[in-house]
């Protein structure tokens, strides 16, 4: 029997670190070290979620950053986005070879001027922003595969630009990009903020970040287009993003061309899935999944319209940070992950 993957959960308690959680205990190939918490050390993580008793009954840690626990292969880093950039030094000079997965924002962007512009804060070890891997398997597989510190990417990030990214690729973008995307509140984490109280977020649809969501930042930054507008809402569902994306090509572009194309880039990446059903694309076809469903289409008047579903908790953060372990592990890619989901 091969040695288990010994791994450590920073942030064990957030809706994230729950996610990585649940992967990680029903992994073949993990075993869970360590579970560290900044406000709840000392704690059973089974009393906090009884849905682990017997299965999980680790008391949680302190996180200490230069104290990391020694029997630890993979570190995950689910933490919130401002709080990992000042650790990160001391995380690897401690540490050199230790694989991390940085499921923060702090280490996303590869400029680090964009930092106090979208995050509102200095970038306090910018010398490794050139080093860190951005960890969309599906545009950088390759350089996951050696990589020791890997930058999960945002969860509109990921459904907008695995939705968009066979266009940029085919030079179809336009100066007409309109992004309408929406999000379960559980995009917003699990610390307390009055947009997401029940009585705020229920019965209603809310607009935020038009222009300037913090996320936009990854998207300009991987597509090589800025020229687009991203208006981001928050609807009363606790998971899921649908991210309409409005299109006028560059050139003119039938629509079993367009479907091939989608089809043809995607054809090596076993979580994205392609769908011809223009009439209801949902978030209920991927829930629960590490699934990306893409519908791409041609209008009548010649423009394109992209349909990008996620589950925000799993292919946007936590089981995309499993499936970058695995990659870069040797692993299956999705060993582990689930690909059948929940309809209710």
């Amino acid at each position: 029997m091969n040695t288990p993957i010994r791994c450590t959960v920073v942030g064990a308690t957030g809706y994230t670190g729950l996610e990585l959680v649940r992967f990680l205990v029903q992994h073949p190939s993990c075993q869970i070290s360590h579970l560290l918490s900044s406000s709840k050390a000392g704690v059973l993580y089974s009393d906090i979620y009884p849905q682990f008793q017997g299965l999980l009954d680790l008391e949680l840690e302190a996180f200490v950053p230069n104290q990391l626990p020694t029997d630890t292969d993979v570190l995950f880093l689910a933490m919130p986005h401002g709080e990992v950039h000042p650790l990160a030094q001391t995380i690897r000079e401690g540490h050199p070879d230790l694989l991390v997965i940085d499921l923060s924002a702090d280490f996303r962007l590869s400029d680090p001027m964009d930092y106090p512009k979208y995050y509102g804060t200095e970038h306090t070890f910018p010398e490794l922003l050139k080093n860190a891997t951005y960890g969309l398997p599906e545009l950088y597989k390759e350089e996951i595969k050696t990589a020791n510190w890997v930058a999960n990417p945002g969860c509109y990030a990921t459904a907008v630009i695995l939705g968009i990214h066979p266009l940029a690729k085919a030079n179809q973008l336009s100066a007409s990009v309109i992004i309408d995307a929406k999000s379960g509140v559980s995009g917003s984490g699990k610390g307390l903020k009055v947009g997401s109280l029940y009585c705020e977020a229920t019965e209603a649809i809310t607009a935020y970040g038009t222009g300037d969501h913090r996320h936009f930042a990854e998207m300009k930054q991987e597509l090589g287009f800025s020229d687009f507008l991203f208006s981001p809402h928050l609807i009363p569902q606790s998971r899921g993003i649908l991210a309409s994306i409005y299109v006028t090509p560059n050139t003119a572009i039938s629509e079993t061309d367009l479907v091939n194309l989608y089809e043809d880039i995607y054809k090596d990446d076993p979580f994205v899935k392609i769908s011809r059903d223009l009439k209801t694309p949902s978030t209920k076809s991927v829930t629960g999944t590490n699934n990306c469903v893409i519908t791409p289409r041609v209008m009548n008047n010649g423009n394109i319209v992209v349909f990008s579903a996620i589950d925000n908790l799993i292919k946007g953060a936590a089981g995309q940070a499993i499936q970058n372990m695995n990659i870069r592990l040797g692993l299956d890619e999705s060993e582990g992950l689930p690909t059948l989901g929940w309809h209710l």
